[in-house]
């Protein structure tokens, strides 16, 4: 029964190992966001592309994901609205760089984020990529028409 028992807790020590996340704060440079463009699309579409790079040698291991995690206001038209959760997951370009697309508006909507880009290592470690005053970027139509990208790279990281 103890050897039983030591390899029951053998066992969920590795896979709560396994499977724990650490958050942290990229504050280092690690990830950042040199670079914000904007393109339209179909259907009268905003997008803002946010290229995100990272400094895979700060990091504790290979990436595994990057993205927007966010919840959204879809305001249509005509006057009906709805909220959603989800991530947005980023492509990767090379190595160390992804962008995310987020549209803003389109010809029937427009959308409101409120969120935060991450990077998730191999390990489980999430790095979050925050305003520098704090909790969440808010982006719509005006961050569209009045895009300035030094906004998302206040420690001017390269």
């Amino acid at each position: 029964m103890k050897i039983l028992t030591l390899v029951l807790a053998t066992c969920l020590f590795f896979l709560a190992r396994t499977f724990a996340q650490s958050d942290y704060r990229a504050n280092y440079c690690e990830v950042f966001i040199p670079e914000v463009t904007k393109t339209t699309g179909p259907f009268g579409a905003k997008v803002l592309l946010f290229h995100i790079k990272t400094l895979n040698d700060r990091l504790d291991s290979g990436i595994k994901e990057v993205g927007f995690l966010y919840k959204s206001l879809i305001k249509a038209k005509d006057g009906s609205a709805f909220e959603q959760h989800l991530t947005e997951r980023a492509i990767q370009t090379n190595d160390n760089r992804f962008i995310v697309f987020l549209p803003v508006s389109h010809d029937d909507a427009q959308i409101e984020y409120e969120g935060n880009f991450y990077v998730r290592t191999k390990n489980n470690t999430t790095y979050w990529l925050n305003p520098r005053e704090g909790r969440d970027f808010y982006l719509n139509q005006n961050t569209y028409n009045q895009l300035d990208s030094s906004l998302f790279n206040p420690s001017r990281c390269h």
